[in-house]
């Protein structure tokens, strides 16, 4: 399932490239005998701003806006230092 997550997520942000209108955060993920079970590819979870996560789903640490210098935002890696 990494691996289509990965082909996912490169697929989602060439789309996004050449039509603008798309928006990324609506990209879903399913296995093919579970189409019915879709996950998100990206977090999307709401920054302090109203920006939104584009990090892939599941990700560790801080969280992160779309863009070159995006906000980021959270408690950065918890499993630092331990």
């Amino acid at each position: 399932m990494r691996e289509a997550r990965e082909q996912a997520v490169v697929y989602t942000e060439g789309l996004t490239i050449l039509r603008a209108e798309l928006a990324a955060s609506a990209a879903l993920l399913s296995r093919a005998d579970a189409w019915n079970h879709v996950e998100p590819v990206f977090c999307g979870r709401t920054g302090p701003d109203n920006e939104i996560c584009m990090d892939v789903s599941g990700h560790p640490g801080f969280h992160s806006a779309a863009g070159i210098g995006g906000l980021c935002w959270g408690d950065g890696d918890a499993t630092a230092g331990r």
